[in-house]
């Protein structure tokens, strides 16, 4: 499974954060935009599958975490447990050894 941070070009590479990662309310108001940026997107399998087995939050390949869900349930996939000890900062990202989230203290 390719990592995220291996991905060459993806279509949300210089996003806004908290587009992808937006507070409550602001979803709706993102998500046609983000849907039709992933949809066009030359990492959009990698990154689905890479979301589907790693990621709880925000949206990956134009799916939010309820659609995330409902697929690992047709797919019999379980998100595995992690550790805030397994977070490093990278930059306005919060890295961890499977993923990304948003770091809260991003300028």
């Amino acid at each position: 499974m390719k990592h995220p941070i291996n991905f060459i070009s993806p279509a949300c590479a210089g996003m806004d954060p908290n587009m992808l990662y937006p507070e409550s309310g602001s979803a709706i108001e993102y998500e046609p935009v983000i849907k039709e940026i992933c949809n066009g997107c030359p990492e959009y399998s990698d990154c689905l599958e890479w979301a589907l087995h790693n990621e709880r939050y925000g949206y990956w390949a134009g799916t939010n975490a309820k659609d995330r869900q409902r697929i690992r349930v047709a797919l019999n996939i379980i998100l595995p447990l992690y550790h805030s000890e397994d977070y490093v900062d990278v930059g306005s990202i919060r890295a961890r050894k499977s993923g990304y989230e948003r770091s809260n203290d991003a300028a």
